[in-house]
């Protein structure tokens, strides 16, 4: 039980933005405006939650979380989409992402989606913060659903 509340202080803190010595996540000057490209929030460059996806003449789109990227994705005309590992901060091609989506935790558009490298820290997370763990399949064709 200690356990889970160290893990739900570490998140918190990163998430809130707290720990401001750590590089959390490149910024991707994909978006000009710097607002999210499907529900038009502000993208935080704090929070380890952006997606991004390329589209077939190059130009790039900037989205605030994973569901709004896979709701684009799933409006069609992307080449490639990228997500951030919601724990390191690193780009992950979206196809081999997993995604906790319906949990507690989450900062953009509820129901909360969020992505992560491997199936194990996923479902770690959603253990502790609830969602189901979901392969990028499978998370597509949770978009629209509540």
């Amino acid at each position: 039980m200690k356990y889970l509340y160290s893990v739900i202080a570490v998140f918190a803190l990163i998430y809130m933005g707290f720990i401001a010595d750590i590089a959390f996540a490149e910024d991707i000057n994909a978006s000009e405006t710097g607002y999210c490209g499907m529900c038009g929030k502000e993208i935080s460059s704090k929070a380890n939650i952006k997606f991004s996806l390329v589209f077939p003449n190059g130009n790039e789109k900037s989205f605030s979380c994973a569901g709004c990227g896979l709701g684009a994705i799933k409006a069609g005309g992307a080449k490639s989409a990228r997500t951030l590992d919601f724990m390191r901060g690193e780009w992950v091609d979206a196809k081999e992402a997993w995604y906790v989506m319906g949990s507690d935790f989450g900062s953009c558009c509820p129901p909360y989606r969020v992505s992560f490298a491997n199936k194990d820290e996923a479902e770690k997370f959603s253990k502790g913060f609830g969602g189901d763990v979901f392969n990028y399949e499978e998370a597509l064709n949770q978009v629209g659903k509540k």
